[in-house]
């Protein structure tokens, strides 16, 4: 299926579907299912990672949830925004709107709002439990796993903001853009310093994308992108983590 260059699979355009893919076609696609009002921020499908350690992802499909050990597809846009909750989600059970809200993870709107930097709630131990930060910063990553026309939204915790950090820049040093590749989001458990037990992504190389499937997925970044930005965190998002 796929060719095999220095140990690097190299991956073609109708091994991810998109032989017949085009932008025209996802937006007569989009608007016929979802409507005028196009995809708002909680129309797309979330999986976030499991609480306590749990190493299988959970994600939605056609025949309803199934469970893998890693999340493939190719990551088409990412965004790392902060949300502040002065209530918790066992307080408000979920769906409320943030107090406080940064979509670049600089400059906050709402109150207390501004710079995030100097934000008493963005300082390690200001959480109610534990000893991360009261206003969280997730990675939103908007992957398009193989035969799907629209990305799913995974929502990447604090504590494995690092890794998928370390990741990017690991592409940047090697000339690849984070659309040209395929990603395996795996997960591992391991411990924070009070000992509770959490799960942290693991983010791999699966494969680099030919010169077609590269452009191809370019094209796709470029058009669905605006319909991304207005993608925001949840309360749901944040609720169990324990930074």
């Amino acid at each position: 299926m796929a060719e095999q260059q220095n140990a690097i699979q190299v991956v073609k355009a109708q091994d991810l579907g998109l032989a017949q893919f085009e932008s025209a076609e996802l937006r007569t696609i989009v608007q016929d299912n979802v409507g005028a009002g196009g995809i708002t921020e909680f129309d797309l499908d979330r999986v976030r990672v499991p609480a306590g350690g749990v190493t299988t992802w959970t994600i939605p499909t056609l025949e309803g949830e199934q469970e893998t050990k890693e999340l493939t597809g190719v990551i088409v846009y990412w965004r790392e925004p902060r949300a502040y909750w002065a209530k918790s989600f066992d307080e408000t059970g979920g769906g409320t709107p943030p107090d406080c809200y940064s979509p670049d993870g600089v400059h906050g709107y709402g109150k207390p709002g501004g710079l995030c930097a100097k934000c008493k709630y963005a300082e390690f131990g200001s959480a109610e439990r534990g000893r991360g930060q009261a206003c969280k910063q997730m990675r939103l990553l908007f992957m398009l796993r193989p035969g799907a026309m629209l990305p799913i939204v995974v929502v990447a915790p604090p504590t494995s903001i690092k890794p998928l950090k370390q990741y990017f820049l690991r592409l940047a040093a090697n000339g690849k853009p984070y659309w040209s590749v395929v990603t395996k989001l795996l997960l591992e458990k391991t411990k924070n310093q009070d000992g509770i037990a959490y799960s942290r992504i693991v983010p791999q190389l699966g494969g680099v994308l030919d010169a077609e499937a590269a452009e191809k997925m370019r094209q796709y970044a470029e058009a669905i992108r605006p319909a991304l930005e207005a993608v925001q965190i949840t309360q749901e998002d944040v609720g169990g983590e324990q930074a």
